[in-house]
C-alpha cells in the first residue's frame, strides 16, 4: 500500500473548482436570500455570516466570520455616532 502523489494532483483542480463554486454560492445565497429575508440590518448582517461560516465549514468557520463581522460593524456605529 502506497501513495499515488499522481492521483491526489489530478484532483487537485476539481477540488479547487467546487472549492470556489461553493463559496461563490454560499456568499451569494447569504447576501441575497439569508441577509435580504432577516432584516438588512446589524442582526442581518450577523446572521447572515453565520450562515456563511455554517455553510463554508461549521464552527471553524463561523466564528472567525462572525467576530469578524460583529467587530466591523461596532467600528461603523462608532463612527457614526
Amino acid at each position: 500500500m502506497s501513495l499515488n502523489i499522481n492521483r491526489l494532483v489530478a484532483l487537485a483542480l476539481p477540488m479547487i473548482v467546487i472549492l470556489i463554486t461553493q463559496a461563490v454560492v454560499m456568499a451569494l445565497w447569504a447576501y441575497f436570500v439569508t441577509f435580504g429575508t432577516t432584516g438588512l440590518d446589524y442582526d442581518a448582517a450577523v446572521m447572515a455570516a453565520g450562515h456563511c461560516g455554517a455553510g463554508l465549514g461549521q464552527t471553524p468557520n463561523h466564528e472567525p466570520g462572525n467576530h469578524h463581522v460583529i467587530h466591523q460593524l461596532v467600528k461603523l456605529k462608532e463612527c457614526l455616532s
